[in-house]
């Protein structure tokens, strides 16, 4: 499973939701950036885009990432990395399309199912972390409600124009990974049958 930590050090606008410190002025940033944030995940139908994965390790993946909303989610690694992952419905199905193995988890215990929510919202199911606003970017983590040692997930948008660049998580054993976003397509219709497992193996097994 992908998962992410993204490190910014030095900050220009920094909200601890925990600590608290967090002067007015920035308390006003941080609300009108979050509903900023809101509105545009609210807005995307589908966003298709291809992606660059990058490990703790080093390591580096590449492929495709849909996004139909709501209810739907699906990876696709490119060659040598025989993986893709789907979310749909309330599972996220792991695949591994050399061994012809599936696995399935809850959605209900993976930050995955935020982003394919009919209606996203950070005072739902989720908590605010960290906020940070800087040199023309804003990066926000969450975890679901006193859950924060199961995952955390990590999304990074550009602030001029409101636009998802990284997203990723960091696992409940602290294992990293950073995905980027390039040349995202939104609105294009995308068939449902990209999501359905059954079909993706069919379609492996052809191969």
């Amino acid at each position: 499973m992908t998962r992410i930590l993204l490190i910014l050090l030095a900050v220009f606008v920094w909200f601890d939701a925990e600590a608290n410190q967090a002067s007015s002025k920035d308390v006003a940033i941080y609300k009108r950036d979050m509903k900023r944030i809101e509105k545009y995940l609210n807005s995307i139908s589908t966003f298709i885009a291809v992606f660059e994965q990058k490990t703790a390790d080093n390591e580096i993946s590449e492929g495709t990432f849909y996004l139909s909303r709501p209810g739907k989610l699906r990876w696709d690694y490119d060659a040598p990395t025989p993986i893709t992952i789907v979310a749909k419905g309330s599972l996220l199905s792991y695949y591994d399309r050399e061994l012809d193995q599936i696995s399935h988890i809850s959605l209900d215990d993976n930050l995955a199912g935020f982003l394919i929510q009919k209606n996203i919202s950070f005072d739902s199911g989720v908590e605010v972390l960290k906020f940070v606003k800087k040199n023309g970017r804003i990066m926000v983590t969450i975890a679901q409600k006193n859950k924060e040692d199961e995952g955390q997930l990590t999304m990074v948008f550009s602030d001029q124009r409101i636009e998802l660049k990284e997203l990723g998580i960091l696992d409940a054993i602290g294992k990293q990974t950073i995905v980027s976003f390039n040349s995202p397509i939104y609105g294009k219709k995308i068939n449902s049958k990209i999501f359905s497992m059954q079909t993706i193996r069919k379609e492996n097994r052809s191969n």
